[in-house]
């Protein structure tokens, strides 16, 4: 009974074992999801966050202020004040979804159902999971994987690095346009799957790699204004 009786705190076990149930529920129901979403909290990358904390403090914190606080200033900043961060991301969530995704405009289609779970990754910051249903993507089978594939170019963008300015790792992608990934075919001769297996651990090695260099904070090739950089569209 004393189990039991927490399905209603969020993030006790019962609480995500009552959440798992209604999740499987609504895909026997509803069929596989349209969209897996994450959202980090980017929060040493939000200058309003700094001043919520700062207003808490009794200072206002001005944007200038704000943008030349260290990496590790920012971090004091928000592991004191953890309640804020975590209710500021929340207001953010909650914001995205009314204002963005579940507006007439559809973004990522016609949304008809949608499941959230939020997080804490290790380093103490909120993320969120969500699984999306829409009502107008086709559902993929041999005969409409172009349709299926068109219906995803319609919603997303990605982007490709500049191949005159990071050629390297340019050259680590493998194609430039929405493909649907499938096992590669059972009769294929072994000697071909091996190294084309053998090949695809080698750039996604590189590419881990070249990410954790420039955006891990403890290395000294960070780079704060990483994302912001000029990149081109695919």
């Amino acid at each position: 009974q004393a189990y039991l009786f927490l399905r209603q705190i969020p993030g006790s076990p019962s609480y995500w074992q009552k959440f798992m149930y209604e999740v499987v529920a609504m895909v026997k129901q509803l069929g596989i999801p349209t969209w897996f979403t994450t959202l980090s909290c980017a929060d040493l990358r939000w200058p309003e966050l700094f001043q919520i904390i700062a207003k808490t403090k009794g200072n206002n914190m001005t944007d200038e202020e704000v943008d030349v606080l260290s990496y590790h200033e920012r971090c004091s900043m928000l592991n004191l004040n953890p309640v804020i961060v975590a209710k500021h991301f929340q207001y953010r969530v909650e914001t995205f979804l009314r204002d963005v995704l579940l507006t007439n405009a559809n973004p990522v289609g016609k949304i008809v159902y949608y499941a959230l779970r939020i997080e804490f990754q290790v380093r103490g910051s909120a993320y969120l999971h969500a699984l999306i249903w829409t009502s107008d993507c086709p559902d993929l089978t041999n005969d409409t994987k172009d349709a299926y594939i068109d219906y995803i170019d319609q919603h997303v963008q990605a982007y490709l690095p500049d191949k005159e300015t990071d050629p390297q790792l340019y050259d680590l992608f493998l194609t430039d346009k929405t493909i649907v990934a499938e096992p590669l075919a059972e009769d294929m001769d072994e000697e071909i799957k091996s190294n084309i297996l053998t090949r695809q651990k080698e750039i996604l090695s590189k590419v881990k790699q070249k990410i954790d260099d420039v955006l891990n904070p403890s290395k000294p090739t960070y780079d704060p204004h990483a994302c912001n950089s000029n990149r081109r569209p695919k």
